[in-house]
């Protein structure tokens, strides 16, 4: 945690600290990572953590957190700053989106998810791609990698099987996520 750097992930504390982006960013990469190595998946839950608070990057979520900060803005109602990490994780398939849109509120349907990234919320273009911009040029190639493998059956094998990685999935970023934040 710093008080001086930025950008910041999370408002201060009691003793005025907050927690700087980057820092929570790979505290929540390693820690999903370890957890998810217990069933194969390390490499996905490294980037599931990198890319779970992107949307933090962008300026009008951190002037939300100083805002909010001074008694401005009312906490847990800033910006979106899920949907950014949920667009890049289109990218490992249909299902990864979910785990990082659900990891404050719950996982959701897939059509719920599509909904709050789709390309019907123009709007948010524009910030997502200043949050995905800003973070890539944080974590250079840790930004850009991809796991080597895909998982079996395109993400899992039978519906069942797919259920349980997801659900595993998204308990090794919400557990990580919860954990960096506590340190």
């Amino acid at each position: 945690m710093s008080a001086t750097n930025g950008p910041w992930a999370h408002s201060a504390n009691d003793s005025g600290e907050r927690h700087e982006w980057l820092a929570h960013a790979e505290g929540t990469a390693a820690r999903a990572e370890a957890f998810a190595d217990e069933f194969g998946m390390a490499e996905y839950g490294r980037l599931l953590g990198l890319w779970h608070d992107i949307g933090k990057r962008a300026d009008d979520w951190q002037q939300y957190l100083v805002r909010s900060e001074a008694g401005k803005a009312r906490r847990g109602s800033g910006p979106d700053h899920k949907a950014a990490g949920a667009v890049l994780a289109r990218r490992l398939g249909d299902l990864f989106p979910l785990v990082l849109h659900g990891h404050h509120g719950g996982l959701s349907t897939p059509q719920d998810v599509r909904g709050a990234v789709g390309d019907q919320h123009a709007g948010r273009d524009g910030k997502m791609r200043e949050a995905i911009g800003a973070a890539r040029s944080l974590l250079g190639d840790r930004f850009e990698a991809a796991p080597d493998f895909a998982p079996p059956g395109g993400i899992a094998g039978t519906e069942l099987e797919t259920e349980l990685l997801l659900r595993m999935l998204f308990s090794c970023l919400v557990d990580a996520d919860w954990l960096d934040t506590e340190a």
